[in-house]
């Protein structure tokens, strides 16, 4: 009866006003063809244009998958994959698949071959399309690693919950009469920030499986206690327990791109700024998703978010992708910074993006969205190019820099006593025994929110602002500090320009600090941030 009602919920989303519908569509490179459960192989899909719905599968691997497709064992694979050489969390898939009438399921880890950095460059570089494009979405949300599986009995987590309770004859999606069992929850006092409502899932930690799930329009979840059927119109419960009403939106707790993303070109709503402003805001929200993520391979920060960036791509088509920025939400978009709480990272080993790219370092990322209005910079050239041409928004090569027209001021900095992640700013001039630890107090100019653990965060040393926004109606002043790139002059034209790296996220309140108002009126210059 569940994979019934699952295909009718299918069925149902090609009448959703906000939902685009499923489609025969060109296959994936490869997949598994489920129609025989004893005997799945990989069925490429090459020198033809075979038109089929499939299934894809979003997991976490959790160990190693010794018996993954290499091209060692592709062409027998082409014939059948041994059923032992199939972890179980695939074989539920396949399984599921096959019971839902359908042929063909993507999986990376078989149809992609994994000792071929081309072939995965390649395929990386379609992951928007194979789960935009997908009939649905298998989520193994309660698997901690690809051995453990799927398939198993769910009964709601309700033992809590029970204070008062009543039964009432419910009719069930097949027609019967069932019985649903209602229990009255005690809610705790409101908090600033209210708990999510959705449990903690393995899956919910891992960046690759954030980028699937939010790209699919179709998802099939398997959660710990429940099956949840999801598309951009409804929540579904499938599994037989009653969906209990939420005192919190439930939504903003689920991560989802707007519809406006999904709905094919010719349906789309006509472009308003506040439409725009949502996909803006959308774009925001996925950051900050996206960021605390964990990876197992840090170089992969740029690339996991890459099929994300390029769904957004048809909304900004003359915005150009800088390592994770956007062309026309500069400078605006460079006042981001790392939100990890007290908690700091030390900057990753391997090159990942220049400095002024929240991609540069580890961490849950906030970007302040100020647009570009009160804007005290201006952006005179930016360059990046990516590691691979075919994948314009996944990694980029070193070298990448970003050319400003700004005021940049000499300060020093030092941290502050209670917070690992806090650092007092004073003014370049002035006397370092007399500099306090209060916010407000003469001598001290602000706060710096440092991106990472350098070595000048150990003691006190010079740094520079480079002021970019003002908020007049606040007066708050923002800038990016930097420190000198040591050995670094670039070229841009016929001029030299100073190089820096970005080290932290300025403020200051300036109306309390008259050496910012100062500050604000000083000589623009060209710099380089590398």
């Amino acid at each position: 009866m569940t994979y019934n009602l699952i295909q009718k919920r299918v069925d149902e989303c090609s009448h959703h006003e906000r939902c685009s519908p499923p489609q025969c569509v060109y296959l994936p490179t490869r997949v598994i063809d489920c129609t025989v459960l004893e005997r799945p192989r990989v069925f490429v899909n090459q020198g033809i244009e075979l038109h089929e719905y499939y299934v894809a599968l979003s997991y976490v691997w959790g160990e190693s998958q010794p018996n993954r497709t290499t091209t060692k064992n592709l062409n027998s694979y082409i014939e059948g994959i041994p059923l032992t050489n199939i972890p179980k969390t695939i074989m539920d898939a396949i399984m599921v698949t096959h019971k839902l009438g359908l042929r063909y399921l993507w999986v990376d880890s078989f149809c992609i071959v994994q000792d071929s950095e081309d072939d995965k460059a390649r395929e990386i570089a379609q992951i928007r399309r194979i789960f935009r494009n997908a009939y649905v979405t298998i989520i193994a949300a309660c698997a901690e690693k690809v051995s453990d599986g799927f398939l198993h009995d769910r009964r709601p987590a309700v033992k809590e919950l029970i204070i008062d309770e009543a039964s009432l004859p419910f009719h069930c999606p097949d027609g019967s009469i069932g019985t649903m069992h209602l229990r009255r929850k005690r809610y705790p006092p409101l908090r600033r920030e209210p708990r999510p409502l959705s449990p903690p899932e393995p899956i919910n930690e891992r960046a690759w499986c954030l980028e699937e799930r939010v790209l699919s329009p179709r998802r099939l979840i398997y959660a710990t206690h429940t099956l949840l059927y999801e598309c951009q119109a409804i929540h579904d419960n499938m599994s037989g327990a009653p969906n209990f009403v939420q005192l919190c939106d439930l939504e903003h707790w689920i991560p989802r791109l707007p519809d406006r993303i999904f709905l094919p070109p010719p349906a789309a709503p006509n472009r308003d700024p506040l439409a725009d402003n949502e996909i803006a805001t959308a774009w925001y929200d996925m950051l900050k998703l996206y960021t605390p993520r964990a990876l197992t391979h840090s170089r992969d920060r740029l690339i996991t978010l890459s099929g994300i960036a390029e769904q957004f791509h048809p909304f900004w088509l003359h915005s150009r992708y800088f390592a994770g920025l956007w062309e026309h939400q500069l400078p605006g978009a460079l006042l981001w910074r790392s939100s990890g709480g007290d908690e700091c990272y030390r900057r990753p080993d391997c090159y990942r993006a220049p400095s002024w790219s929240w991609a540069s370092i580890d961490g849950e990322v906030n970007v302040f969205s100020c647009g570009n209005d009160g804007i005290l910079c201006s952006i005179i050239h930016c360059d990046v190019t990516p590691a691979r041409p075919i994948n314009p928004f996944g990694a980029v090569k070193v070298g990448g820099s970003l050319v400003l027209d700004t005021v940049l001021q000499p300060a020093v900095w030092y941290p502050a006593s209670d917070k690992k992640s806090l650092f007092i700013v004073a003014h370049a001039q002035s006397d370092p025994s007399k500099w306090p630890e209060s916010y407000y107090n003469q001598g001290c100019i602000g706060i710096v929110h440092r991106d990472a653990v350098e070595l000048v965060s150990e003691e006190s040393g010079c740094v520079c602002v480079s002021i970019a926004f003002v908020r007049q109606v606040l007066n708050y002043a923002f800038g990016l500090v930097l420190i000198p790139a040591t050995g670094q002059v670039t070229n841009t034209g016929e001029s030299d320009y100073p190089v820096f790296c970005r080290v932290g996220l300025f403020e200051s309140q300036f109306r309390y600090n008259p050496i910012i108002e100062k500050w604000l009126n000083g000589k623009r210059q060209h710099i380089k941030i590398a």
